[in-house]
């Protein structure tokens, strides 16, 4: 996970970036952040150039004010390959930008926010999760991260707020930047440093090697942990005290109560496609969207199943329409009675019983009269 922070000489922090290793957006990360920062994601979790790029867009881009601009950034392998922002920079025919990157070596120097802001601001975090420790109503997780950080954002907020504002005027006037002064900036440059890698000497180099050696044959541990171990155990020969150490993994362990169960919040997520860098109602208006194009989608394909099924239907109504007027087998045919004229056959038949008594009738009086 990556915190991007971007302040001006004004004094003024610009909405934070917060960029989570993942491929969807989960919707728990929005929580309770107010529109007040933004989140994105990429298969890393580490700065790459098309979330720099969408970020500097949204926020760094809408907030200038004035026609001249520098935007500072160190050497960072995103902020030298986002050619996307410094080609929009360059084609920007409303306001002159300038992209300018800081020497190798001498970010803690010429960086106004390393210089002055970063320090106070990793003290007041550490102050605020111990006292998170004693407060077990206050639980700092990886996902409610976004929620903690907007609230310390906010300038007099409460005792452990950030207030960016006297240390980033600070920051610029100290490393000469603004107002600009190359004399500062000379004294302020460590004309000394290299920057090629510090050198060991070999014996010392050898005893890590032993160190190393120890950790995973006879202790089984992983490469990866045996990075960390020798990693934090180069800090503490560099001059952390031992004993700070121990104590404040004592202290954690000590003082911070078992965090009570709590029932996981049922989250959604959204596909990156739909937008990199989001406040939280640009999640909940593109969640909107999804659903009810979702919705949509689902109606079309009912009416089209609809009106394939409709013919069938027809197809067997004409049929029972048929059988219904094709008459049975076991009804007679109608008998026309000889005596009636033709001209009022269709109104003068009559059923076949009948027309045989009539014909026996007829008989027995030509049968009468002979005689």
């Amino acid at each position: 996970m990556t915190l991007l922070a971007l302040g001006n000489a004004a004094g003024k922090m610009l909405l934070p970036l917060i960029l989570y290793k993942g491929k969807m957006h989960i919707e728990s990360h929005f929580a309770d952040t107010n529109d007040e920062c933004f989140l994105s994601t990429n298969s890393s979790g580490v700065m790459d150039p098309f979330v720099l790029h969408d970020y500097l867009e949204k926020e760094w881009s809408t907030s200038i004010t004035n026609n001249k601009n520098v935007l500072f950034v160190d050497g960072h392998s995103s902020h030298l390959n986002c050619i996307q922002f410094l080609a929009a920079c360059m084609n920007n025919s409303e306001k002159e930008i300038e992209f300018m990157c800081l020497p190798s070596g001498q970010t803690a120097f010429l960086q106004p926010l390393d210089r002055k802001v970063f320090g106070g601001v990793k003290q007041k975090w550490t102050k605020y999760l111990q006292d998170s420790w004693l407060d077990t109503s206050v639980d700092v997780t990886k996902r409610d991260f976004p929620s903690h950080i907007v609230k310390l954002w906010k300038p007099d907020f409460w005792v452990h707020s950030f207030n960016f504002t006297g240390p980033l005027k600070d920051g610029f006037e100290k490393t000469g930047i603004y107002p600009f002064s190359p004399e500062l900036l000379r004294d302020t440059v460590d004309s000394n440093l290299e920057s090629g890698p510090e050198e060991v000497s070999e014996e010392i180099e050898s005893q890590y090697q032993q160190i190393r050696r120890i950790l995973q044959e006879r202790l089984s541990i992983s490469e990866d942990e045996t990075n960390t171990h020798i990693l934090q155990i180069k800090q503490v020969i560099s001059g952390k005290p031992t004993a700070s150490v121990i104590a404040r993994e004592f202290h954690g362990y000590l003082l911070k109560a078992a965090p009570k169960k709590k029932r996981m919040m049922k989250d959604s997520r959204l596909d990156t496609s739909h937008g990199l860098a989001l406040v939280h109602s640009g999640y909940i208006s593109l969640k909107a969207d999804k659903i009810r194009a979702s919705k949509e989608a689902k109606t079309k394909k009912s009416n089209d199943t609809a009106v394939n099924r409709t013919p069938a239907i027809r197809k067997t109504a004409s049929v029972e329409a048929k059988a219904a007027a094709k008459p049975s087998e076991s009804q007679a045919a109608p008998v026309v009675d000889p005596a009636v004229s033709s001209n009022n056959l269709g109104n003068n038949t009559v059923p076949a019983s009948k027309a045989r008594e009539g014909n026996s009738a007829a008989r027995l009086t030509q049968n009468k009269q002979r005689c």
